[in-house]
């Protein structure tokens, strides 16, 4: 029997996804019915309990208790709660300032220090303009000593995701991926490569290490463009709003969507990556969906909320930096992985 996987976004992988997202945004349906993993059911969920004992299943176990039974939700936010925390109303208004213009996570100094030192590590073989994501990961992967180390690449056709998976040593991507951002392939190279690859996260995961995993691979993506960007604030917006920290009222998946739209046309062409004017009711409907993936898209404030850890990941990254400057040579053995940033 193979391994059964232990992590809830593999169980909580989105089957049907497009079909949804036209039903949604053509008004066919109020809240999307999602569908999930072939790992999604109860006798799959059971087995892997067994094998892989702790709050991760029992948060899937949770979830899929959930869709038909609302009086699980409760229980289903605890673990959440648990397992990654809660958004935080201070750092949702930091978000809003950030895109009105009034607050600044990080100094136009302390991020070019670290782009030159991102540019001097590679020398001459720093690229950050590709045509597909796979021609980025071979390369960033062929520039890495990760084949000595048993690593490979691996091709999937029905990966939502490019995903790290150290236990088998592999980085499984689809190459029919696509991103309207020109530098976005690169930045998914040096995530996976560079930020989880050669940093594994020891088990068990505890929420401070996924938070400086996560937030370190985000950093590296960051330094692919000439200045700071604000990567994965919307979803942090999103469960905010879902959680009703701005106003008072926890919301479903069509009342969340509603509110980040609103957010997003009210800044759209403004000059920061998280928003495309032409593409806003997608993005708004992806980011909407990942944290209500697991969830009930039905039910108010019923959200998978592993997707804080990324943003205050991210923020708490650069605020060590800030607080603790790193010269050259150590900045030089963290990208090699000999060592990590201290949060």
């Amino acid at each position: 029997m193979p391994t059964l996987p232990s992590a809830p976004l593999v169980y909580f992988q989105i089957k049907n996804l497009e079909a949804e997202e036209a039903n949604f945004l053509n008004n066919q349906t109020s809240n999307p019915n999602f569908t999930y993993s072939n790992y999604y059911n109860q006798e799959t969920i059971n087995s892997a309990k067994q094998a892989h004992p702790g709050q991760g299943m029992d948060l899937v176990e949770s979830s899929f208790k959930l869709q038909s039974d609302a009086s699980e939700l409760e229980n289903f936010k605890r673990l959440n709660r648990e397992l990654y925390g809660e958004p935080s109303k201070e750092i949702a208004e930091k978000i809003i300032q950030f895109f009105a213009g009034n607050h600044t996570f990080v100094s136009p100094e302390v991020f070019n220090t670290y782009r030159e030192y991102l540019k001097q590590y590679f020398g001459d073989n720093f690229k950050v303009d590709f045509d597909n994501l796979e021609s980025a990961l071979t390369y960033y992967f062929r520039l890495s000593d990760l084949t000595a180390q048993g690593w490979r690449l691996k091709e999937s056709s029905t990966a939502m995701t490019t995903r790290t998976i150290s236990r088998i040593k592999t980085i499984t991507y689809n190459r029919n991926h696509t991103s309207i951002h020109p530098r976005a392939y690169a930045a998914i190279a040096l995530h996976e490569i560079y930020g989880h690859a050669l940093h594994p996260v020891e088990k068990p995961a505890t929420t401070n290490l996924l938070k400086a995993s996560e937030g370190y691979a985000i950093f590296l993506e960051q330094l692919v463009h000439p200045n700071f960007r604000i990567h994965r604030s919307l979803r942090y917006l999103a469960l905010s709003f879902a959680f009703g920290l701005t106003d008072g009222t926890p919301k479903n998946f069509r009342d969340t969507y509603n509110v980040l739209y609103d957010f997003c046309i009210k800044n759209s062409g403004k000059d920061y990556p998280s928003i495309y004017p032409k593409d806003i009711e997608h993005r708004v409907f992806l980011e909407t969906a990942r944290i209500f993936r697991g969830g009930r898209p039905d039910l108010p404030g019923a959200v998978f909320t592993k997707d804080l850890i990324y943003f205050e990941g991210n923020i708490a990254i650069w605020q060590s930096l800030n607080e603790r400057p790193l010269q050259f040579y150590e900045f030089y053995d963290i990208i090699k992985g000999d060592k990590v940033i201290q949060l």
